[in-house]
This record gives structure tokens, C-alpha cells and sequence, in this order.
């Protein structure tokens, strides 16, 4: 009977020990997953704030662009009106 218990005690043992590490692994495993979840999201965020950047960066270069080609249109514009005005007052004023 003594053996009979001190094999229930080593069984018992056993069994709280796998217990432990059992759940040791599950705590280190869920930490490790967190750990590794916090940098993907850490990563994605980086590349949606860069994203961001670059889309504002490309908007305000053609907006740049945009206004410069405006700016020649008109001057191109005003400079042909002003070639056929020219005429016109130097006839104005010879009559």
C-alpha cells in the first residue's frame, strides 16, 4: 500500500508539473503571438502613414504643375491678344 501512494503522489506530481508547463507554454505562445500581431500592426501602420505621405507629396507636385501650365496658358494668352491689340492702336492712331 505505501508503494501504492508514493506512485499516486509521483502520478500526481507528474500530472501538476505537465499542468504547469503546459500552461507556462500557452502564456509564452499567446505573449509571442501579441508580440508578433503588435508588429504587424506597428508595420502596417508605417506603411499606410507612408502611403499617406507619398499620395500628399504626389497631389501637391501636381498641383504645382497644374498651376505653372495655367500660368503659361495665360501667359501665352494675354501675350497672342496683345500681338493682334498692337495693330489696332497704331491704325487708331495714324487715322
Amino acid at each position: 500500500m505505501t508503494q501504492w501512494n508514493e506512485v499516486a503522489a509521483q502520478v500526481s506530481t507528474l500530472w501538476k508539473k505537465s499542468y504547469e508547463q503546459g500552461a507556462e507554454f500557452t502564456t509564452r505562445v499567446g505573449e509571442e503571438a501579441t508580440r508578433v500581431v503588435e508588429g504587424q500592426i506597428d508595420q502596417a501602420r508605417k506603411v499606410m502613414e507612408l502611403g499617406m505621405e507619398t499620395q500628399t507629396e504626389l497631389y501637391n507636385e501636381w498641383m504645382k504643375q497644374t498651376a505653372t501650365a495655367r500660368d503659361m496658358w495665360s501667359e501665352t494668352v494675354h501675350s497672342f491678344g496683345k500681338t493682334f491689340e498692337a495693330p489696332k492702336t497704331t491704325k487708331a492712331k495714324a487715322s
